[in-house]
């Protein structure tokens, strides 16, 4: 039996608490989320469950949790509960008596500075979503975010494709490197331990990745996939350059491209691209993580909506997602209720699929790298961009680069 306490700042909620049962192998799992500390105190001096506080209700793991009480009521007095920060004001509503655990995940890249920066207690712990549900100590946190800091300042200056490209090339050229099969998982993946040049695999590298980016202002997610034996991610780069003038939703796999630093295949991909070629190696989409799959799914579960009620709340979630897309691209853009949604999706959809000129990516590159014209030509002709283009287009491509300064830029 194993327990787990959120508290999850929330005064509207109704209910005291809500339990989540799950079951791993022979072992019960017990979620317990608290809408404010006071229910939580209240909860540990009841401890009363009733069927009404279970959220899909699962009858076994009730009647195990009835007939092992006494083993759940010492777990329970040995759990620190987690606090699950939604907004920064939440913390104000914090007991700063007793030991905590605060999980930063849901706040933004500043605010989660000015927490590191702003607690100097030490019983204070951290959890965050680049370092694998692993509970980390102030000093630990802190460490990471300087690291974090120091590797974003190299690319700041820079526009936000440069920006990527830069993080890109800095990861690929680290090789895959599973951790020994005695060791805890999380010195492949979580940032207390890839950034010391442990073992990474492709989850460390997306959680660095992706951090960079969060230090940079440029919004990510995971890709997350899954076959027969394991499972594997990529991010989706939510990306509006002005510089160069492209607004598009792109998948980068700096995993794929590691082994061989001589090809930028994986960067920048159009996102039907990339899942075309993981089910082509046997991976399945996972796609209940990703908001632009979540939009897409809603979508056409509500095409098949005949209830008007149910149509009515459709829409408006529908409407959120879309804005929230919008936001993520930094797109001075708000849609109501009564916007084409037909037009408002398939302008999203359109977004994934994006063609980036070569020469444009030749820019891109050589204000990261130094290269003469044969490496960066070399380089582009293994670009998803470069290779769509017909023979035509090519031949064009090729001698306008073999003609173009090789300090381009």
């Amino acid at each position: 039996m194993k327990i787990k306490i959120l508290i999850i700042i929330d005064n509207d909620e109704e209910k005291d608490f809500i339990m989540d049962i799950n079951k791993n192998g022979d072992e019960y799992i017990y979620t317990i989320a608290f809408p404010c500390e006071e229910k939580y105190y209240q909860f540990l001096k009841s401890k009363n469950i009733s069927k009404n506080n279970i959220d899909e209700y699962n009858e076994d793991g009730y009647n195990y949790l009835i007939n092992n009480i006494a083993t759940f009521n010492n777990k329970l007095n040995e759990t620190n509960p987690i606090y699950i920060l939604l907004d920064i004001i939440d913390l104000k509503y914090i007991n700063n008596k007793n030991t905590i655990i605060l999980d930063i995940s849901n706040l933004s890249y500043q605010d989660k500075l000015l927490i590191i920066n702003k607690i100097n207690r030490e019983n204070v712990y951290f959890m965050d979503k680049y370092t694998s549900n692993e509970i980390l100590s102030l000093q630990d946190i802190k460490y990471i975010y300087q690291k974090i800091e120091n590797l974003a300042n190299i690319f700041k200056q820079h526009s936000p494709l440069e920006q990527l490209y830069g993080i890109y090339n800095l990861l690929k050229s680290r090789p895959y490197l599973k951790e020994n099969p005695q060791e805890d998982a999380k010195i492949s993946r979580s940032l207390k331990y890839i950034l010391n040049n442990e073992p990474i695999v492709c989850l460390g590298f997306c959680n660095l990745f992706m951090a960079i980016c969060d230090a940079l202002n440029i919004n990510t997610t995971f890709i997350r996939y899954e076959n027969n034996t394991y499972g594997h991610v990529s991010i989706m780069c939510f990306i509006n350059d002005p510089k160069y003038e492209i607004k598009g939703i792109f998948s980068i796999d700096p995993t794929w491209d590691n082994l061989n630093f001589n090809t930028i295949k994986h960067f920048l991909l159009p996102i039907k691209i990339e899942e075309i070629e993981k089910y082509t190696k046997g991976y399945r989409l996972r796609s209940n993580q990703n908001i632009f799959y979540q939009l897409i799914e809603k979508y056409n579960n509500y095409l098949n909506i005949s209830n008007n009620e149910q149509i009515i709340k459709e829409r408006e979630e529908l409407i959120e997602y879309i804005n929230i897309i919008y936001s993520l691209l930094n797109i001075n853009k708000k849609v109501d209720y009564l916007c084409d949604l037909f037009a408002e999706i398939n302008h999203i959809i359109a977004l994934t699929n994006v063609n980036i000129s070569p020469i444009i990516l030749q820019n891109i590159i050589m204000n990261i790298e130094n290269l003469d014209n044969d490496t960066c030509l070399n380089l582009l002709e293994t670009s998803y961009h470069y290779i769509s283009l017909n023979n035509t287009d090519k031949l064009i491509v090729r001698g306008f680069l073999n003609g173009s300064s090789s300090n381009s830029r």
